[in-house]
């Protein structure tokens, strides 16, 4: 990865647009980022962070506030960054969201965050994304780095150079993961651990199915399970070949026992029968003696009651020969009833036929009638000629009343209109006053807005400027207390420092061994070996002290960058908020939203005001037409009111003539009914006069013929033929003991006939208990043999069944057992958890450790330069402190000790120079490998000023051997000698109106 170009708008403290060309920078291979504290050197870092991830290095990030308070109000925040990655070059705009003011009124609306992503083909950019997040994945693949990792590896920031040094093996772990691109092996263990479970959770399916069979084989044998077998942990039973073997002595012991009671049931089964056999012989005869006595019986009792049978057969016979005669003399009854039912009809009919004519009933004939009903008919057909005419004169009552009511509401409504008419206008005039002075209150409305908007902002710079002051406070207590911590651990240092110098004599004479030659004459011979004092400083104790100083000046420097950012902070809150105080821009705060309250309330009203005129006067327009409409309307209504008036006089004339010629008036549907009604009364009467001598002459009819049959059938009468005949109950019981004692009868001549009967009878009364005792004593025995032999079959085929089921079971779980085991033991190992793998060491961390060791062994070529060949990296395979699993860790051999110890032990300066060692490794190590992105420009955010001048200088030779290899890096320090040392330099100045970016040559 190389940086191209970079161009800065209204970012950080940059408020105008700023550009970097880093090419030029990267002939020198290694440049300088100066400028006084607070100018926005880190801020260039930052850029190069937003424009690649979207954020910011550090804590920064969560303040979202990267917008440059000294940009103008409608400039837009934006980073373009160029960048080449494993020879592609892509181009990244970002721009961060803002508020920006309003394009019209006032306010402020807010801008979402945007980002552009292009890619160089053939001389062009190509688009390749505007999305945030597809960019964001499209970036991380791209350097194989998320924005932490690119911060632990490409670029130091100020306070994080330890960040990679001191992390443990598995945050480590994912920065190398990432940066070598080495998942693959991570997916390798998560394949084998999910291939674990499936085996697993199949293998428990295949052991709770082995399971079940067992249980059901010990409970259908009624035994159990041997006392070393656990049901739930069948494997090793299974894997021997016991489960089976104990399933056949199951199935064997079964088969002996079904075939014993098989024998003895045979046997028993023998006896059995001819015990029932006896029996039922015994049951035989007495049946017979049975029949015989019941047969003797019954003949006795038919002859008894012979008179009875007589009676019902004569009974019987005389109602066959009446079901003849009955129907002619209930058909002769019936003709009977219906010349009286024709005689009272006609009396109703005759009456109410001669109350029409006015006249005797006797007296009426058929011809009178006849004539009668003609005159009706010819009556109510002319009747019926005028009902149009009637029609006509009921629609013209209805139109003439129906108009009459239509007039008055006109009327009533014509009245009212003219009342709105003449009062409209005098409300309008009042509202339009009102109207006028609502107006010149809610003009006011956009310039207090703008006013109250303008004092929120002074009272939050205001409070600010309260937090502020009291942070710098606060972090100058700070800041003057870490100085003076400072000064006295350097003084301690000095001291210390002087005090081992001048004892030098006596600690290289506590070296001294008789016959050795002096380190510093080269004589064997030591008169006068000079003596160490009590108390005299050691090597370790100089060492200490100089640690807690480095510290202490390392501390102190942060926080002067802290007192630096918040007095800058500070003046531009005080600038923002006026110089005013808190609780006077409360006031004017308070006094502008009750004057803006009074103003929104004038505009809904003015809103309101203007509303209700226009509806005045929309409704005064509204009854003017109406009126207009409404003297059109009734005219018209009056002309259609006198032509129904017109038509209702006519009509009514030429109907009261017909009325007056007939008795019925009023309607001429009732003069059609009444005429109808008469004609159909005549009619009635002349039709019932010939239904009575119809009826008259069929009931002659029919008695004749019924009183010949019954003299035919035996009778004298027809009264006594109807007295024969029986009730169907009767008549089917009479025939049902006829029928019964018929078959009696048979029967017992049967069985008297019978040659079986009559050798029962003769032969010995055979002892029935004795032989039914005899029986069932057998048919005990046998019940209880064969039911012990079905259940010992049943047992029998249960077990073979379940024996082969087993067998299926165990068949179907030996492969995935044996697969199970050969998929978990090569799973524990691949996570480091197996009894096999010593380091405990997972597969990717095993992989990534060989990367680890390459990196170390890069770092080391670098760090012994720069630590003039004191401290050396070691990898170590062994967990750290607080860590499940080791493999990634990192330890620092001190040489001049010999004793290895955590990076954590080391000074400010010693933490500085292995760090950057170790990033430089981690850059070269990255370079050289086939899978990840190369790191050829890298950046240094302070920590130059921990070093003393020796190690500078070492540090310096190595950063300068970095242009062999075509890197660029970039430092970010106040340290005067590195203006010196480093002559390509970006120099960042700053003034009120922001900072800017100027070439080397124009600093200053």
């Amino acid at each position: 990865m190389r940086i191209h170009h970079l161009e800065i708008t209204a970012f950080g403290p940059f408020a105008g647009t700023e550009s970097v060309d880093f090419d030029a920078l990267a002939d020198a291979g290694l440049f300088l980022l100066c400028g006084p504290t607070g100018a926005g050197k880190t801020s260039v870092l930052d850029a190069i962070c937003f424009g690649l991830y979207g954020e910011v290095p550090g804590d920064r990030n969560s303040a979202k506030r990267l917008r440059s308070d000294h940009a103008g109000p409608g400039v837009a925040p934006a980073v373009t960054l160029e960048l080449s990655v494993n020879g592609r070059r892509f181009r990244l705009r970002r721009s961060p969201a803002w508020s920006r003011p309003k394009r019209r009124g006032t306010g402020f609306t807010t801008e979402q965050a945007r980002v552009l992503l292009e890619e160089s083909v053939d001389g062009s950019w190509v688009h390749l994304s505007s999305r945030l997040d597809e960019t964001g994945h499209l970036v991380t693949d791209l350097l194989g780095m998320n924005p932490s990792q690119f911060t632990q590896v490409a670029m130091l920031p100020q306070g994080r150079f330890q960040a990679f040094l001191r992390a443990k093996s598995d945050e480590r772990h994912k920065v190398l993961q990432r940066l070598f691109r080495t998942s693959r092996f991570e997916d390798i263990e998560r394949w084998l651990v999910a291939r674990r479970q499936t085996l697993r959770a199949s293998s428990k399916e295949h052991q709770d199915a082995v399971a079940s069979v067992v249980s059901r084989l010990s409970e259908s044998a009624g035994t159990d399970l041997p006392e070393d077998w656990e049901l739930h942990d069948l494997a090793l039973p299974a894997e021997a070949g016991d489960v089976a073997g104990w399933a056949r002595d199951l199935v064997a012991e079964a088969a002996s026992a079904r075939e014993a009671l098989s024998t003895e049931a045979t046997a028993v089964g023998r006896l059995t029968d001819e015990a029932r056999r006896r029996l039922e012989e015994g049951r035989g005869t007495m049946r017979l003696r049975s029949r015989h006595e019941e047969a003797v019986g019954i003949a006795r009792s038919l002859e008894e009651s012979q008179e009875q049978e007589d009676r019902a057969r004569a009974a019987l016979d005389a109602a066959r020969r009446a079901s003849v005669v009955v129907p002619l003399a209930r058909h002769a009854q019936e003709t009977a009833t219906a010349v009286e039912r024709a005689q009272r009809a006609l009396g109703q009919a005759l009456a109410d036929a001669a109350r029409l004519l006015d006249t005797d009933a006797a007296a009426l004939t058929q011809g009178e009638l006849e004539v009668a009903e003609r005159d009706a008919t010819e009556a109510a057909t002319i009747a019926r000629t005028l009902l149009p005419r009637e029609a006509e004169l009921r629609r013209a009552e209805r139109d003439a009343a129906r108009v009459t009511r239509t007039l008055s509401g006109l009327a009533e409504e014509r009245s009212g209109l003219d009342q709105r008419c003449t009062t409209i206008p005098g409300q309008v005039a009042e509202l339009r006053t009102r109207l006028t002075e609502q107006v010149t209150l809610a003009a006011e409305a956009e310039t207090l807005v703008a006013a109250e908007q303008a004092a929120t902002e002074r009272l939050d710079a205001a409070r600010r400027v309260t937090s502020l002051r009291a942070d710098l406070e606060d972090a100058g207590e700070r800041l003057r207390a870490s100085t003076d911590v400072a000064q006295r651990l350097r003084q301690r240092y000095q001291d210390l420092r002087e005090a081992r110098i001048n004892g030098m004599a006596a600690e290289l004479a506590a070296s001294l061994a008789v016959g050795e030659s002096c380190p510093v004459c080269g004589s064997a011979d030591h008169p006068q070996v000079a003596l160490s004092v009590d108390g005299a400083p050691t090597r370790s104790d100089e060492e200490h002290a100089r640690t807690e100083y480095e510290n202490a000046e390392f501390d102190q420097q942060t926080r002067r960058e802290v007192v630096a950012t918040l007095r800058q902070n500070l003046a531009v809150a005080d600038h923002a908020s006026g110089g005013q105080s808190v609780a006077g821009l409360r006031d004017e705060l308070a006094a502008l939203r009750v004057r803006r309250a009074a103003s929104a309330t004038a505009a809904s009203e003015r809103d309101r005001l203007a509303t209700s005129v226009a509806d005045l006067e929309a409704e005064l327009a509204d009854a003017i037409a109406r009126l207009q409409q409404l003297a059109a309307d009734e005219a018209r209504l009056r002309a259609e009111r006198d032509h129904a008036q017109a038509v209702v006089e006519s009509v009514s004339a030429e109907l009261s003539a017909l009325f007056a010629e007939d008795e019925v008036a009023g309607s001429v549907s009732r003069l059609i009914e009444a005429r109808t009604a008469a004609g159909t009364a005549f009619g009635m009467a002349r039709e019932a006069l010939a239904a009575r001598d119809r009826a008259t002459t069929q009931a002659q009819d029919a008695g004749q013929r019924a009183h010949e049959c019954a003299l035919e059938h035996g009778f004298a009468d027809t009264a006594t033929a109807t007295r024969a005949v029986l009730a169907p109950a009767d008549h089917a019981r009479l025939e049902q003991l006829l029928r019964e004692r018929d078959a009696l009868r048979a029967q017992s001549r049967a069985t008297l006939a019978d040659a079986e009967v009559s050798a029962a009878v003769a032969a010995d009364t055979p002892d029935l208990a004795a032989l039914a005792e005899a029986a069932q004593a057998a048919e005990a025995t046998l019940t209880d043999v064969a039911a012990r032999a079905r259940e010992t079959q049943k047992r029998a085929e249960r077990l073979v069944a379940l024996e082969r089921e087993l067998a299926r079971e165990l068949a179907a779980w030996a492969p995935t057992r044996a697969a199970y085991a050969v998929a978990s033991g090569l799973s524990t190992f691949a996570e480091g958890k197996g009894g096999d793998n010593a380091l405990q060491m997972r597969l990717s961390a095993y992989v990534l450790s060989s990367r680890l060791q390459q990196v170390v062994a890069a770092a080391n070529e670098r760090l012994h330069g720069m630590s003039d060949e004191r401290y050396t990296l070691e990898h170590s395979s062994a967990r750290g402190v607080g860590e499940v699993r080791g493999g990634l860790s990192l330890l620092v051999r001190d040489e001049w000790t010999g004793e290895s110890r955590d990076p954590a032990t080391l000074s400010g300066g010693e933490t500085f120079v292995t760090s950057l060692a170790l990033a430089l490794g981690l850059a070269d190590v990255v370079t050289q490998e086939a899978g990840g992105s190369s790191i050829d420009t890298l950046f240094i955010d302070e920590g130059f000023g921990t070093l003393d001048p020796e190690t500078l200088d070492d540090v310096m030779d190595t950063l300068d051997t970095l242009r062999d290899g075509g890197r660029v890096v970039g430092v970010v320090s106040h340290v005067p000698e590195m203006r010196t040392r480093i002559p390509a330099q970006l120099q960042i100045r700053k003034d009120r109106s922001g900072s800017r970016v100027v070439a080397a040559r124009e600093a200053v």
